[in-house]
């Protein structure tokens, strides 16, 4: 009965421990997914904002249109620094 126990546990440790590295291996992949993300969306912010704030009058028609590239990436930016897996540490 001991050494079943024993196996026992040395299985329950075994699955627990690929857990562990299925779940550090997850959250590298979501870090890293959502810095793939991060970047060109604040590159696109950026554009559209140096376009508004260094144009001429004559572009007043796209500047709506460029409004809300600029808020729309703000919302993914947010929605990207509030999600579950910022805080955590890898």
């Amino acid at each position: 009965m001991c050494a079943l126990s024993n196996k026992s546990d040395y299985t329950s440790k075994k699955n627990f421990i690929a857990l562990q590295q299925l779940l550090h291996s997850r959250e590298k992949e979501i870090t890293q997914l959502k810095h793939d993300l991060r970047t060109p969306v604040t590159s696109i912010q950026l554009i559209a904002e140096f376009i508004i704030n260094n144009s001429s009058d004559d572009i007043n028609d796209h500047k709506e249109k460029l409004a809300i590239i600029i808020e729309c990436c703000q919302q993914i930016n947010t929605q990207l620094e509030h999600s579950p897996m910022h805080d955590i540490a890898l």
